[in-house]
């Protein structure tokens, strides 16, 4: 008797743009997208994501036309899930997302292109509750009401 689990069926599935790149890639195990899924745009940039049950799973990771990553997003059962980054060109981390089922939440952090900490947003529930912003001349914090508006600002 045999195991069925060595009786995958996989197939891997193009799609082209009119002048024969390929646009889409996706991976098929036994008739459910599963696997590696990359799609291709017209300026040269990409991503590759893998896919459970057609559900993006795991980290989304967007290359420029040189191959160079500069976007990463963590993912669940095809909803945000974990640290989202983005990148500058140098490869330096210009921003960090944290993410709860979809929902932004916990620290958020920009970073100017020398690496150094210039904000940083307090997430709660999809709603900015904080926002500390530094700089060579002053730091400030500001404080926001539920609804988002701006109820305080603390210089520090």
């Amino acid at each position: 008797m045999q195991n069925r689990e060595s009786e995958k069926e996989v197939r891997v599935e193009r799609e082209f743009y009119p002048d024969f790149r390929v646009k889409t890639e996706r991976t098929w195990i036994n008739g459910r997208v599963c696997g590696p899924f990359r799609r291709f745009f017209n300026d040269g940039t990409w991503y590759e994501v893998n896919l459970i049950d057609g559900l993006e799973a795991g980290t989304k990771i967007y290359h420029s036309s040189d191959g160079k990553i500069y976007w990463e997003i963590w993912y669940h059962q095809g909803i945000k899930n974990g640290m989202e980054r983005r990148y500058y060109e140098d490869g330096n981390i210009e921003n960090e997302t944290t993410w709860e089922n979809g929902v932004k939440s916990g620290k958020q952090k920009f970073y100017d292109k020398d690496g150094k900490l210039i904000q940083e947003n307090l997430w709660s529930n999809g709603e900015l509750s904080e926002m500390i912003v530094h700089r060579d001349d002053f730091n400030a914090k500001l404080t926001f009401s539920l609804n988002s508006e701006l109820s305080e600002v603390m210089y520090i």
